[in-house]
């Protein structure tokens, strides 16, 4: 509001004063002297606090904006520390169940190795020349062949025979210089008998 210099004084008729918006009342029909740098003065002291109420609501606009800004952000980290636990649980409870698994697999594991050591014993037992005689002559009642039931066939050096199998280390070892012993004494007494 800049100053025109036509500005008039209005006169209160009912009681006689003269006012000319400076808050200075005039008891007398003429006009005052206008004091015009005050009045630039005031113009502008409203023009600064316009603008500062301006740059104030300004910053109260842009304190909300960044205040929304910052609690959308807040927000989103909250559901991606949410996300992260949940993600985390999951991961470590489907951990403790693979390690519940694999303890159980390995438990039964264990009782099939030992099952395998017992039957491996119980083979290599039932293999003992002298457990197949004591339980041939004790439990089942054989005896020793008589002359007239023995027969005599010849065997030729070099035969033999080969046995394949797939996976070795399960088989249980067989002392072959035991058994071929065993046969070739037996032969020896079937023909000694002869």
């Amino acid at each position: 509001m800049a100053y025109s210099g036509n500005e008039i004084s209005y006169m209160d008729f009912t009681g006689r004063r003269v006012y000319n918006g400076y808050e200075r009342y005039n008891y007398g029909s003429a006009a005052y002297e206008f004091d015009i740098e005050r009045r630039r003065r005031e113009e502008k002291k409203k023009e600064l606090e316009e603008k500062r109420r301006r740059k104030q609501a300004a910053l109260a606009r842009r304190e909300r904006r960044i205040n929304i800004v910052k609690g959308i952000q807040l927000v989103a980290a909250a559901a991606v520390f949410f996300f992260g636990c949940v993600i985390t649980i999951t991961a470590v409870s489907s951990v403790a169940e693979v390690r519940y698994e694999i303890a159980e697999l390995q438990d039964e594991l264990s009782a099939l190795q030992n099952e395998n050591i017992v039957l491996a014993s119980e083979i290599s037992d039932t293999i003992n020349l002298d457990y197949i005689e004591n339980r041939a002559v004790n439990e089942l009642g054989m005896s020793e062949p008589q002359s007239y039931q023995i027969k005599t066939i010849s065997v030729p050096e070099q035969s033999y025979t080969v046995q394949y199998s797939d996976d070795t280390s399960d088989a249980p070892e067989v002392d072959a210089e035991l058994l071929k012993e065993f046969f070739f004494k037996s032969s020896n007494k079937l023909t000694e008998t002869e």
